[in-house]
């Protein structure tokens, strides 16, 4: 349901605004919905390395949006927190371990 409403919410955006959709907007929009739609199904979110994959499709999705669009500090900043969560996650994979995560 969420991938659907940011669906909707970004072809509203492309059509208010007028302008052309490049392929790194294209692909970060595919990353989203298609994460959100994965994450949907519980085998997916119970599978070990659904932390791993949380953290890297993240860390993609800032740094295109870094590299594209907004190349400013604060960006930049989150891109380098996600990807030290990718490699935290790396880790705890690797050893089996919770390390550094909040459990909500």
């Amino acid at each position: 349901m969420l991938a659907v409403a940011f669906a909707a919410v970004v072809a509203a955006s492309v059509v208010v605004s007028g302008r052309a959709l490049t392929l790194p907007y294209v692909v970060m929009f595919a990353l989203v919905v298609g994460f959100l739609t994965a994450s949907s199904f519980r085998a997916v979110t119970a599978h070990p390395l659904y932390p791993v994959a949380n953290t890297v499709w993240l860390t993609a999705v800032f740094a295109l949006w870094y590299l594209t669009a907004e190349r400013s500090a604060f960006v930049a900043g989150l891109t380098a927190l996600v990807a030290l969560g990718a490699v935290v996650e790396l880790y705890n994979y690797w050893q089996g371990t919770s390390l550094l995560r909040v459990d909500w």
